[in-house]
């Protein structure tokens, strides 16, 4: 059973936090966490079967053609890449990413706030609201691209402290612009530790991916070389191991978010109490 804590942690007590709200959100999230894996993979091996139409057989060194099959698989390679479907597959995993990965987290909240909800509430919650979470999502990755191409830290910094977003939109009913600044006001004066926490948080995730990666490595093997078995198999793997990933990650944040309140909140007590006494 989960308790939601009811005073600032550390680093540390928030990654415990995050690991017994995952386990005790694990059955509320799992379909969620499958689902979203699985229309990705859908999207991942789309793409892959696309690549099967491209002529990589003739790019052998030793094959004195070689050079000229790689021009024709490079020019079809850009013309795969530049398809409207592929764009619009691209749109579509967005917007799948954002309603499960949104509903994950409502979930989440749901256990840690002590909040009755269902599968259904929060689909259709995340639903209704997918047009502001598809513009808060659009503004993030904007101003974050535009930090990256000024120079790495500023976009460094823009990423730390507009990453919980999605968090408080699906938690505390805000719009796009609000939800933002609700991220940026929590994390300000608090981006080490929350950078760490989610960084310590992505560290586990990468640990349960090698896992799938040596499962992909053995499937190249059995495969022969063959790309697109690889490819496929490499999708299908990654949308089993997405449903211990996502909540993982989300679990993360959501400890994260109500941690920063409590530190928020309890600051914000404080000035007020401080500023009712006399002089």
């Amino acid at each position: 059973m989960y308790t939601r804590p009811t005073a600032p942690r550390s680093i540390g007590g928030v990654l415990d936090d995050a690991i017994r709200l995952y386990r005790a959100a694990f059955s509320r999230c799992w379909v969620l966490a499958l689902g979203g894996g699985v229309l990705s993979a859908i999207v991942g091996v789309w793409q892959a079967r696309q690549m099967a139409t491209l002529p990589l057989a003739g790019l052998s060194a030793r094959n004195p053609a070689g050079m000229a099959a790689l021009g024709s698989a490079m020019a079809r390679l850009g013309r795969v890449e530049h398809s409207p479907m592929l764009w619009l597959n691209y749109f579509i995993l967005m917007l799948v990413w954002l309603v499960f990965r949104a509903a994950i987290i409502r979930r989440q909240d749901a256990v840690a706030s002590g909040r009755t909800d269902s599968l259904g509430e929060a689909l259709g919650y995340v639903v209704r609201r997918l047009p502001e979470l598809a513009i808060a999502g659009l503004v993030f990755v904007l101003a974050i691209s535009v930090g990256f191409m000024l120079f790495l830290a500023p976009g460094v910094w823009l990423w730390g402290s507009l990453q919980l977003w999605l968090v408080a939109a699906a938690s505390e009913d805000l719009g796009p612009f609000a939800a933002l600044g609700r991220s940026w006001r929590l994390i300000d004066r608090h981006w080490w530790r929350t950078s760490a926490t989610v960084a310590v948080a992505w560290i586990i995730v990468l640990v349960l991916g090698l896992a799938g990666g040596l499962f992909t490595g053995i499937a190249a093997a059995l495969a022969h070389g063959d790309l697109v078995t690889v490819l496929i198999v490499t999708q299908l793997l990654g949308a089993v191991i997405s449903v211990f990933t996502m909540p993982m990650l989300t679990a993360a944040m959501v400890a994260i978010f109500h941690d920063l309140k409590l530190r928020r909140d309890g600051g914000d007590l404080a000035e007020r109490v401080d500023a009712l006494q006399p002089a």
